[in-house]
């Protein structure tokens, strides 16, 4: 008999897939809503495998078997998934949450079964040990030093493994999931080693602070340093924490165990310019409300631009937060020079990186403007860090 699939986290994962089909205000989406409530009625009732669970959401969406074989690149793979003689892969799940809709949360197994199907020998474990977040003596026990740094931190391998493979839109889609996983991990021990002076109070941080933040720290490189203390008066972690190869990451904002947010960086490009963007971006997340309590990290590459949504709305308020748009409007009225941009960060108290990195962005131009931009400049204000 196929092991029992359904638990509470899976049960949610369920509801999520009816809300999002109620959601469409279609005929042929409702009456696929039905066919989903009967089907997961059933689910519920009975002890269904994986390989029956993507069949019946094959089904559920009128796809053939052939189409599982297209989406996840290979039709022996597919075969043997839907027979049931092999695991999705983190790889295949990312694709079945992409094209069926079907969460994570369904697919990955319980924390206790979790050991039994991942391989443990693809997490960066040399660059984890090397960065003292777990003993030297497990660098060569892979599953031991992922349970060790799990333990340290008081998550669950699986919780973490969903987390990092919901495909946001502006997480790179061919991130690696194992470092991003244990990036995120290393994110949350570097997390819990800071004191904040009172807890986050959501009331105090508004679209004002990123201003505040930007004309009181950002005047000069320097005041990247200040960031961290800044933050903590507000009940909010900020680390650095350098990305893994592979994780195509600049920057994610989440809540640690204590309900207290976390931003963290990367410092992935060393740019003065880029850091105060994805700083703001990331504040942004949490003062547009789109990561709470309870809820997974938001991942960003900046790399990717977003239309709409919420990563369009943390841009905006970013940008429109460092530099006011009619403040904007007024210096863009004409050719921006490297004297200008002198006068015009000079006028707004911040740093001329912040412009003339906006105005490289604008206009697609980078080969522009480089002696302004802080090349180089971040990673010297955290040598702790980056050595």
């Amino acid at each position: 008999m196929p092991k029992k699939l359904v638990s509470q986290r899976q049960v949610k994962a369920l509801e999520q897939i009816i809300s999002q089909l109620q959601s469409e205000d279609t005929e042929k989406q409702f009456l696929r809503c039905i066919k989903a409530i009967d089907l997961f009625a059933s689910i519920l009732q009975n002890n269904y495998s994986v390989s029956e669970l993507i069949r019946m959401c094959l089904k559920l969406y009128e796809l053939p078997d052939a189409y599982l074989a297209r989406i996840l690149g290979s039709r022996s793979r597919s075969s043997e998934i839907l027979s049931g003689k092999r695991t999705p892969s983190l790889a295949d799940i990312k694709a079945l949450k992409a094209h069926l809709g079907i969460p994570a949360d369904l697919l990955i197994s319980e924390p206790e079964e979790a050991g039994e199907t991942l391989d443990f020998s693809g997490y960066p474990i040399n660059e984890i040990v090397k960065r003292g977040w777990v003993p030297a003596e497990l660098k060569k026990k892979p599953e031991a030093a992922i349970q060790y740094l799990c333990s340290e931190v008081n998550v669950s391998i699986s919780d973490t493994q969903m987390a990092c493979l919901r495909q946001l839109p502006r997480k790179n889609s061919k991130t690696d999931s194992l470092a991003l996983q244990a990036w995120l991990l290393g994110v949350r021990l570097e997390a819990q080693k800071l004191k904040l002076v009172r807890n986050y109070n959501p009331k105090k941080v508004d679209a004002s602070l990123l201003t505040d933040i930007v004309q009181e720290l950002g005047r000069t490189s320097q005041g990247i340093k200040k960031v961290q203390r800044y933050l903590a008066d507000l009940g909010i972690r900020f680390v650095m924490v350098p990305h893994f190869k592979g994780t195509h990451l600049d920057g994610a904002v989440l809540f640690g165990e204590d309900k207290n947010p976390i931003v963290a960086l990367t410092g992935r490009y060393d740019r003065v310019d880029n850091f105060w963007f994805v700083l703001l971006h990331e504040l942004a997340h949490l003062v547009l409300g789109h990561v709470k309590v309870g809820s997974n990290a938001i991942f960003d590459d900046m790399d990717i631009a977003p239309t709409e949504g919420h990563e369009a709305e943390a841009d905006k308020l970013a940008t429109d937060a460092a530099i006011s748009p009619s403040d904007w409007k007024m210096f863009r009225a004409h050719r921006a020079s490297h004297s200008s941009i002198l006068d015009f960060s000079l006028d707004l108290d911040i740093s001329p990186a912040i412009v003339a990195g906006r105005v490289r962005y604008e206009t697609k131009n980078y080969r522009i403007f480089t002696s302004l931009i802080g090349q180089g400049e971040v990673k010297k204000q955290f040598p702790e860090v980056f050595g």
